[in-house]
């Protein structure tokens, strides 16, 4: 009835709705070791780069706690984003809605920091 109704133009659609894009997802590995001042376990990435409307998702996959700490570029904890502390396995995620670099840090291992740039 309703294909009827639209192919004889009693109703007639004016527009067509766009879809509504998905939101793209990426992610920052803690790994193994992060918590040692003298181990190479950086971020992985270290600088991450995304697109505008990104979720990124840090994954701890070191055998301590960690949190993600947004901060400014003098190191200072701004609340951007701020993470409650990550054992192992434990996810945490945020949306990027604008360009930007974004500074983060763990809080408990001050000599790990991290880059999220969006363009």
């Amino acid at each position: 009835m309703i294909k009827f109704l639209i192919e004889n133009k009693v109703i007639v659609i004016d527009s067509v709705m766009e879809p509504v894009p998905q939101a793209v997802n990426a992610q920052v590995v803690i790994p193994n070791g992060n918590f040692d001042v003298t181990g190479a376990g950086f971020y992985s990435p270290l600088n991450l780069e995304i697109s505008v409307g990104t979720i990124v998702t840090w994954v701890n996959d070191d055998s301590v706690p960690h949190n993600i700490q947004s901060i400014d570029t003098n190191g200072k904890v701004i609340q951007l984003f701020n993470s409650p502390p990550l054992n192992t396995g434990d996810r945490f995620e945020f949306a990027f809605d604008e360009k930007g670099v974004y500074n983060y840090y763990c809080s408990f291992h001050p000599w790990r920091v991290g880059l999220v740039t969006v363009n």
